[in-house]
């Protein structure tokens, strides 16, 4: 409760939450997980994960703390990383079928051809100013995107864009690239 966490007397009791999701296989808990990303030659992304893939190598323990690792929570170890090579023909879908959280480039989507399932993030952060509302729209995994005739790619389809919704983190990036996986239709 936040103002008891703050010890603020009579500001408003707003309670946060962490969502906690664990994966079981049988009735063992699964804690080694694989992660697929796409990225485009050249990228920013592309030169990073060849960097780790480099550390790696020279026996290096790679650690990520997302949000909320304070709690225990998003708290990764890079184990090893895997270099697949495309399909040659993905650039010739038209349809995707949505594998993460995209916050959807609407403007290269075509709309009309796709089911899109939306979820509706709030973004409220951990500050006392809580009076405005900040939700932020992602494409749900599941989803069927139809690429729009003006995408060269499914690369234009998502974009990340600068967190304006805390002002303690102004620099942060909100990631809304997915993997999309192409569907012959």
């Amino acid at each position: 409760m936040e103002s008891q966490l703050k010890n603020l007397t009579g500001f408003p009791n707003v309670a946060y939450s962490l969502s906690v999701i664990s994966l079981f296989n049988g009735e063992n808990e699964q804690k080694k997980y694989s992660f697929f990303v796409k990225v485009e030659d050249g990228s920013l992304l592309q030169n990073s994960i060849e960097e780790m893939i480099k550390d790696i190598r020279k026996g290096e323990i790679i650690n990520y703390f997302g949000a909320k690792s304070s709690s225990g929570f998003n708290i990764f170890e890079v184990c090893e990383i895997k270099k697949t090579v495309a399909n040659p023909s993905s650039k010739k879908f038209q349809v995707y079928l949505n594998l993460g959280m995209l916050l959807p480039e609407f403007s290269k989507i075509n709309s009309r051809n796709s089911f899109l399932n939306l979820h509706v993030s709030d973004r409220k952060p951990y500050d006392i100013e809580n009076n405005v509302e900040k939700a932020i729209c992602f494409i749900s995994s599941g989803s069927v995107i139809s690429k729009g005739d003006n995408a060269a790619d499914e690369f234009e389809l998502s974009r990340s864009i600068r967190n304006k919704y805390n002002l303690l983190y102004k620099d942060a990036i909100i990631f809304g690239n997915s993997y999309l996986e192409g569907l012959e239709v």
